[in-house]
């Protein structure tokens, strides 16, 4: 699961360095580690508010389904 992330995020702060997303935030909740109790692994970078109106923002979600059970992936990017 943390290298799924970790790829995830190196690949989001290349967009950042080349200027084409202004920053994301990603948000993985379930159960890691054979742990009967979920958790949240929380990434975020760059200018990312969710109260600014002229913030364009992009948002997707989705379930990765893993050996211990389900997680949920949510990112929101914005430009």
């Amino acid at each position: 699961m943390r290298k799924i992330l970790f790829d995830l995020v190196k690949l989001l702060n290349k967009f950042i360095r080349k200027n084409e997303i202004k920053g994301y935030y990603i948000r993985v909740k379930g159960r890691f580690k054979r742990g009967r109790r979920k958790a949240i692994m929380l990434r975020r970078k760059g200018f990312i508010a969710f109260n600014s109106l002229h913030l364009k923002l992009n948002s997707c979600y989705g379930l990765l389904y893993t050996r211990f059970g389900i997680a949920g992936l949510k990112i929101i990017f914005s430009y």
